[in-house]
């Protein structure tokens, strides 16, 4: 599926996916440049935060935040490089995210599914956002 000019210069998503048997599981990635720039500090560990700057894109996203009943956040590294992975599940959406920094730029790379289909397909979305990585 590709992705509108409204959508890159407004909401950032530089790419996205769709699975042909669920069309509600997206993957998509949203990269933001300049970060830092303003002085201000990221905190990529504070869930609520950081996936907010991010709500811009999939406004499906604001909604789990609000209803999400679970949050969760872990880091792992990855050839020297920390990410960020984010986990929210909620009534009607759940959402599995990764977030980096690079070369003054943030990257956001989002699995979203719907809930009443998460649980059959999580491995499958979990091993997707793990496999996330930059060049």
């Amino acid at each position: 599926m590709s992705v509108a000019q409204n959508e890159k210069g407004m909401q950032g998503i530089d790419s996205r996916v769709r699975n042909i048997k669920n069309k509600g599981q997206t993957a998509y990635l949203v990269t933001f440049g300049r970060a830092g720039e303003d002085n201000k500090k990221f905190k990529l560990g504070d869930v609520e935060q950081t996936l907010q700057g991010f709500a811009g894109a999939d406004y499906d996203l604001q909604d789990a935040l609000v209803e999400s009943t679970d949050k969760k956040t872990t880091t792992r590294e990855v050839e020297g490089q920390m990410f960020y992975d984010y986990e929210l599940s909620g009534p009607a959406n759940n959402y599995l995210a990764t977030v980096t920094l690079k070369e003054g730029k943030v990257y956001a790379f989002f699995v979203k599914s719907p809930a009443k289909s998460y649980s059959g397909d999580e491995g499958l979305l979990r091993s997707i956002v793990q496999s996330f990585r930059t060049v």
